[in-house]
């Protein structure tokens, strides 16, 4: 455990609403987002990504924002700004990973999944197959059937996975969002 420490510029009604965004921060540091890459965010409208995390991503990184609610998706990249760009799927995984790959000039370095209790694994198989050679997936959401991924797929265009978040101090991850509006 980390002890936080010299928080009072933050509201005491906001800092408990940090935890919602220090997993998908998480997520970004996990997958080395760099400055100047496009990163998918799949599941962009779901609980642990709608409020505020889209305002953090906002001015720093391009982002295909994802998700199955073509209504809701355009809530978040109005939420976002002009570098998010909204992009509602089908189910339909080569016509989705045509339109999500449009919307990232050919493919985006990263892709960060955060479908929670997913039935079916094409949105997260479109996102995967969205990245450009050499992109990082990092895998934080949930699904209750098998992610088919074949392993010449995985090696023919050199990607990088992982899952869950990087081993480092919960303080630092709320220091790197405290300038962030949240709410």
């Amino acid at each position: 455990m980390t002890p936080a420490e010299d928080f009072t510029h933050i509201d005491s009604v906001r800092l408990p609403l940090s935890s919602r965004y220090v997993v998908p921060f998480g997520g970004l540091l996990r997958g080395r987002l760099a400055a100047g890459e496009t990163v998918i965010i799949s599941g962009a409208t779901g609980l642990w990504y709608l409020r505020g995390f889209c305002r953090s991503c906002h001015g720093r990184w391009p982002v295909v924002a994802v998700g199955r609610n073509a209504q809701a998706i355009e809530a978040v990249a109005a939420a976002g700004g002009q570098r998010v760009v909204p992009v509602a799927v089908t189910g339909e995984i080569q016509s989705d990973v045509e339109k999500i790959r449009a919307e990232a000039h050919g493919g985006a370095q990263m892709a960060f999944d955060m479908v929670g209790a997913a039935r079916d694994p094409n949105m997260t198989l479109a996102a995967l197959r969205s990245l450009s050679r050499d992109g990082r997936f990092v895998l934080m959401g949930s699904m209750t059937v098998p992610l088919p991924i074949p392993y010449t797929e995985v090696m023919l265009n050199s990607w990088e996975g992982s899952s869950c978040i990087p081993k480092i101090p919960t303080a630092a991850c709320l220091i790197s969002c405290a300038p962030v509006n949240w709410i």
